[in-house]
């Protein structure tokens, strides 16, 4: 089972334990939190609100119970104090998920950091808890992955103005590891996962390292210095889903009800909008990434046109046509 799938379910158990705690704050359920109103919540079926629940009441033994009169879900913890300080037992699940979660965030320093909220829960809570992460496909990652140690010494390394030597494993191919030699950047996060950006010595280029594919990491005597009109705010919101490469600039014609999405998806400091028409609007920005970014257009249809630059229409109208020949 993948890392998403366990976060995916934990998650969900997570959200279903949060609203049957909070019930009060929510208007949706109006005081009445059945099967129905908390699947539509959280966004899954009734069956699985089921499966979730019996989780936490059998494997976790949490105070949820259901009222047959009402046909409700209530929760009794008298244990737990409102003003108290200390963390609770939703509390500690919920840093758990997320560092179980985390592909960036891995290694001893972690592996330590999770066994102390462990050791505050109750010992028969806490067996059943790593049975519940075990049964959800929880699967500890390598402990050199995503070390916190490597960002120190990446940290140490810009301070010094040194050359880092990397043993990095390949995107596609798992079981090959690369030296490298890069000056580096910095480090940055996007989503879940963390990116040692640096200037690859032998390739001149900037490259995106993910931190979880860094096997060993160390500090040289070489010389590595940041170019005073490095950006790293603006290197990363012009790179789409963290790919490197060249920079282009794109102008696309954009239907106006795209407008929040792109928005969302775009730094406001580097993009221009300008209205074309009452239906649509003129986007302008510069990306890293151009072939990845070429399939989310894809992914939208006619509600996007590319105006420049040129390359990048030639190639989707190609696209287009291979996908049709290919359903003829």
């Amino acid at each position: 089972m993948s890392d998403q799938q366990y976060s995916t379910k934990f998650k969900r158990m997570m959200a279903i334990l949060k609203v049957i705690e909070h019930q009060d704050k929510y208007d949706e359920v109006g005081g009445k939190l059945n099967r129905n109103n908390l699947a539509k919540m959280v966004g899954v079926s009734t069956r699985t609100v089921d499966r979730y629940i019996r989780v936490l009441k059998n494997e976790l033994d949490l105070p949820i119970t259901y009222n047959r009169d009402t046909k409700t879900y209530e929760y009794f913890d008298k244990s737990v104090e409102k003003e108290n300080n200390n963390l609770n037992k939703n509390e500690i699940l919920l840093l758990l998920m997320l560092l179980d979660s985390s592909k960036s965030f891995n290694g001893l320093e972690i592996t330590n950091i999770k066994e102390k909220l462990l050791n505050k829960l109750p010992k028969s809570f806490k067996n059943r808890l790593e049975e519940v992460r075990k049964n959800f496909g929880y699967t500890k990652l390598k402990e050199a992955k995503g070390n916190l140690t490597f960002v120190e010494q990446i940290q140490k390394a810009i301070l010094r103005e040194k050359v880092i030597e990397l043993d990095y494993e390949a995107a596609y191919k798992s079981d090959l590891s690369k030296k490298r030699k890069v000056i580096p950047y910095g480090v940055t996060w996007d989503n879940d996962k963390g990116y040692f950006i640096g200037k690859d010595v032998e390739d001149d280029k900037i490259i995106n390292y993910r931190l979880d594919r860094i096997n060993d990491i160390k500090m040289t005597e070489e010389p590595g210095v940041i170019p005073e009109d490095f950006n790293i705010d603006e290197y990363v919101s012009k790179c789409w889903k963290m790919f490197f490469g060249d920079l282009t600039k794109i102008k696309l014609e954009v239907d106006n009800n795209l407008l929040p999405l792109m928005k969302d998806k775009f730094n406001p400091e580097y993009y221009k909008i300008t209205e074309k028409d009452d239906n649509h609007f003129i986007f302008e920005t510069e990306i890293r990434g151009v072939n990845l970014f070429k399939g989310w257009l894809l992914s939208l249809r006619t509600q996007i046109k590319v105006l420049e630059p040129k390359f990048l229409k030639d190639e989707l109208i190609e696209d287009a046509k291979n996908i049709i020949s290919m359903y003829e």
